[in-house]
């Protein structure tokens, strides 16, 4: 889980502009990179079905348009957030993510918290199937197109 989530920081920070930051909405970079973030999500939430038992009663599925958000889903919430937070100059005063960065860590901490202590069933999306899954395999992030760069 560990190695994709750094698969995901670094799609997010090849295909992310930070000094475009300004000019896009947060649901609309959410949805940006729909399909490589998507399959990363999914290694994620795969992981953590594996961890978990890998056994449908610790799962519950979720259609894609439920608003329910899996772990990957989460992580790459976060790790986008982190792209711009890094980048962002600090003589700009705070940065427009930062609160959603907040909510959405806060969110991560209260659901892994729980999956960890058996309170709560892991959310996965119903097109990942259900458990038991094929054993989660290593993902790699080959190659990414990097997008046109603005000038600062």
């Amino acid at each position: 889980m560990e190695h994709a989530t750094h698969v995901m920081l670094t799609m997010w920070s090849t295909y992310l502009d930070p000094a475009t930051i300004g000019d896009r909405q947060l649901e609309g970079l959410i949805g940006a990179a729909t399909g490589l973030r998507r399959s990363i999500a999914r290694a994620i939430d795969d992981e953590v079905t594996w961890y978990l038992g890998n056994r449908p009663e610790v799962v519950t599925l979720a259609d894609d348009n439920d608003e329910i958000v899996t772990v990957g889903d989460l992580i790459g919430r976060i790790t986008m957030l982190v792209v711009f937070l890094d980048q962002w100059p600090l003589e700009q005063g705070q940065c427009p993510v930062a609160p959603a960065f907040t909510a959405f860590g806060r969110q991560y901490e209260s659901l892994i918290t729980d999956l960890v202590a058996g309170k709560r069933r892991q959310p996965r999306r119903r097109r990942d199937g259900a458990p038991p899954i094929p054993q989660p395999q290593r993902i790699e992030l080959a190659s990414v197109r990097r997008r046109g760069r603005r000038k600062r």
